[in-house]
């Protein structure tokens, strides 16, 4: 009689089986039901598509910071840039993508904006695949980290046009194939 994979592995296999299903929901892994796992293939149209929906999500989290943030909010994001900075700055690639992220996360959760953090939560991994892909010249990165400043000197003025054009262009910066 054939053992099934938990029956087999036990706690450790349900808690593999969990980990496949979270990374199959974050669209990092194909589950085949009772065939194969295979690691997502990132084409040239899903990149956009990413790209597509990390614009429009944050584009409508920046409008929400500028009408809901106080000062402590800048002064989180003016931290969390300052890690980004001080990652590259050492190298460390894997560091500053991290810190890139948390500060795109933070700016719907520091709006109060809860549907666009949990949207932008879930397309994280996705979008960190990209960037693996986007972002692999230095002199991009650089400027990547530079347009921060932009994004967190419009969201300090309180100008939400500003805000929207900065992290629009900021993304479109990083979103290019070259």
């Amino acid at each position: 009689m054939k053992k099934t994979w938990l029956q087999r592995w036990g706690s450790v296999g349900h808690r593999c089986a969990k980990l496949l299903r979270r990374l199959a929901e974050q669209g990092l892994v194909d589950l085949q039901p009772r065939k194969r796992i295979e690691v997502a293939q990132l084409a040239e149209t899903a990149l956009e598509d990413v790209w597509a929906a990390r614009l429009a999500l944050e584009s409508e989290s920046v409008r929400s910071f500028v009408q809901r943030a106080d000062d402590n909010a800048i002064k989180e994001l003016k931290q969390l840039h300052q890690a980004c900075v001080d990652a590259w700055e050492r190298r460390d690639k894997g560091e500053m993508f991290a810190c890139e992220s948390a500060f795109h996360l933070a700016i719907p959760r520091l709006a109060g904006n809860k549907t666009i953090t949990a949207l932008l939560e879930r397309l994280d991994a996705r979008i960190q695949l990209a960037r693996l892909v986007l972002c692999t010249r230095d002199e991009k990165i650089g400027k990547e980290i530079a347009t921060h400043k932009q994004i967190i000197n419009a969201l300090a003025k309180r100008d939400e046009k500003a805000a929207v054009k900065a992290m629009q262009n900021h993304i479109g910066q990083v979103g290019r194939l070259s």
